[in-house]
């Protein structure tokens, strides 16, 4: 999978339908987040039983859409976000290993596991 060379990680604040598919999702983030969606940046949504999450991000020439199921005890997202958030690259790959990624030592690119 290609990533851009620089770019953010938005994790949306609220559970998403997941029956939308890339065109449903990039109105949210042109609606909500008032972002270029050209940007590269990669914006992630969750379901309401945190056991499915969707990436999509702009690449080169359109967009990419990444999907992710886990078959027991669902994504590490905190209960109550407030907002929307900002993730590093380290803590996107623990969100998408169901490991929870919410914490100090999670952005230590030091901590293998």
């Amino acid at each position: 999978m290609l990533f851009p060379d620089n770019f953010n990680i938005w994790l949306h604040k609220e559970p998403t339908d997941m029956r939308k598919s890339i065109n449903g999702l990039s109105l949210l983030v042109a609606n909500f987040y008032k972002h270029n969606l050209q940007s590269g940046d990669i914006f992630i949504f969750y379901n309401r039983n945190k056991d499915k999450i969707k990436a999509i991000y702009w690449h080169y020439n359109g967009f990419c859409l990444l999907q992710k199921n886990l078959d027991r005890n669902g994504f590490k997202i905190p209960k109550e976000l407030t907002d929307v958030i900002s993730l590093s690259k380290n803590q996107l790959l623990r969100l998408f290993d169901g490991l929870h990624f919410f914490n100090k030592k999670a952005d230590n690119p030091d901590i293998f596991y």
